[in-house]
């Protein structure tokens, strides 16, 4: 009936809700249906000696944990090995003291599928893998010592029963709320065993540190004198711009080589830039409470500017970074040609990102031309690598799936140019105690005067990345 009305609901209404509980419907439906089957072919189990013997011997409460947890292992499934207890039971050939064993097999066994996708995670997965097979592991315990205790000094009336569908179901329903509300309260300790059990590499530590470190610095307690808390609002920005730093390098190296732990180390990184551009904006927005002279006032505007524009860069090297995942995940291969270009680009935009660093540290406006003619050359080049793929495209060199991904790749790194850009200009405006003024307008002053430095650059440049590119 379930499987006929979910059928119903999911071929003949349009609207996702309704074709969604269709689609509940006939799961549930197929899984009765198949629990009824598995409970019609045990029923002739009762007739074979062989089984009832093992059983029997399975009433060793070690013999029966070790089975039910192979058995699950190799099903992958909790779920599934209950049912087949249940199927078995109705036989009538198991008792409680041969089945309690099993299923405290089946809780320990299940932690072998969440063990199993964790590997080639990383650590923090890991960890939740552990902290499953800790919590089912130290459950198990619990109720084997409670349980045979009991049993060897008073002695349960039903012990040696046999035991029925819902006898099983309510077995292992009350396995785990019992094990829930006693291991709840030791949330602490569980995290410590697999803290203990999935270590942190040295790097890892120097990273954990650091945010702790910039969380640290935006203490309002110790920030109440104006030029103390925009020069820690600099130092917590800076860090924020190294990490960005770090993604953009690390996210280029999975283009040659894919390793799911440093995906999930950008990933995580790039939770943390997130974190601090929250925390830094409402730290730097509360600085309107102190007296702030004029000129400070202006600065911390800027450093809201900034530490946005850093949170954009992030957002973007992320964005190649999934883009990278997907060509991993769908194994979809680029060209070496495109490798090769997409190189390029990135080394013009990690100059880019290098001198914006520099200047963001040490205050230096000069950077901005060489910033500029960097995103010229990135336009350029660019645009050249566009065509050059099209043409792949129509030679069948590249497949159109690659394509699309190149170019948001390269759209991707020409924003976060764009950004550097923003960056700078912050700076320079403040350096230079002028009004603000549009970028465009910028520009128009700066190309007026330093049109000559800024068109040999160019060409510096230009022959600098063709050699790369022929390289």
């Amino acid at each position: 009936i379930l499987i006929i009305v979910g059928f119903i609901l999911l071929e003949f209404r349009k609207k996702q809700k309704i074709k969604d509980i269709g689609q509940l419907l006939i799961g549930i439906g197929l899984l009765f249906t198949g629990l009824m089957t598995m409970v019609d072919m045990a029923s002739s189990f009762s007739k074979v000696p062989l089984l009832a013997d093992v059983l029997s011997k399975l009433s060793n409460p070690l013999l029966g944990i070790l089975a039910g947890a192979i058995v699950t292992a190799i099903v992958q499934s909790s779920a599934a090995t209950v049912g087949i207890l249940q199927a078995i039971s109705q036989s009538g050939i198991i008792t409680y003291k041969s089945t309690i064993p099993i299923i405290l097999g089946q809780n320990i066994g299940t932690c072998f599928t969440s063990i199993l996708s964790s590997i080639g995670t990383n650590k923090n997965a890991k960890r939740v893998a552990i902290v499953h097979l800790f919590f089912n592991l130290i459950g198990s315990i619990i109720f084997i010592i409670f349980i045979y205790t009991y049993q060897s000094v008073i002695g349960f009336s039903f012990w040696n029963k046999t035991i029925d569908m819902g006898g099983i179901a309510n077995f292992h329903l009350i396995f785990n709320v019992v094990c829930t509300i006693l291991l709840l309260p030791c949330i602490g300790l569980l995290e410590k065993l697999a803290m203990l059990a999935i270590k942190d590499s040295p790097k890892d530590e120097e990273d954990n540190n650091d945010h702790l470190e910039i969380l640290n610095l935006l203490d309002e307690r110790i920030n109440n004198i104006s030029n103390v808390a925009i020069s820690n609002s600099v130092l917590v920005i800076t860090k924020m711009a190294e990490l960005t730093k770090k993604n953009l390098t690390n996210s280029f190296e999975l283009l040659d080589k894919f390793k799911i732990e440093k995906f999930e180390k950008i990933k995580d990184r790039e939770e943390i830039i997130n974190k601090i551009d929250v925390e830094v904006a409402n730290f730097l927005v509360k600085l309107d409470n102190l007296e702030l002279t004029e000129q400070e006032n202006e600065y911390v505007t800027s450093l809201l500017k900034i530490e946005l524009e850093f949170e954009k860069i992030g957002d973007y090297i992320y964005e190649v970074t999934q883009l990278i995942q997907i060509l991993n995940n769908e194994d979809i291969k680029l060209s070496e040609d495109a490798k090769n270009e997409l190189k390029l680009i990135y080394n013009i935009v990690d100059d880019a990102l290098n001198k914006t660093l520099y200047s963001l540290n040490h205050g230096n406006i000069n950077n901005v031309i060489d910033v500029q003619v960097l995103k010229q050359l990135s336009e350029m080049y660019s645009e050249k690598f566009k065509k050059q793929h099209i043409e792949r495209l129509k030679n069948s060199k590249c497949s159109i799936e690659a394509g699309v991904n190149f170019i948001e790749i390269l759209t991707s790194y020409n924003r976060i140019i764009d950004n550097c850009i923003n960056i700078i200009l912050e700076i320079t405006n403040y350096k230079i105690d002028d009004e603000y003024i549009s970028k465009h307008e910028y520009f128009n002053i700066l190309y007026k005067q330093k049109g000559k430095v800024i068109k040999k650059k160019y060409n510096d440049l230009v022959s600098k990345y063709d050699k790369l590119l022929l390289n």
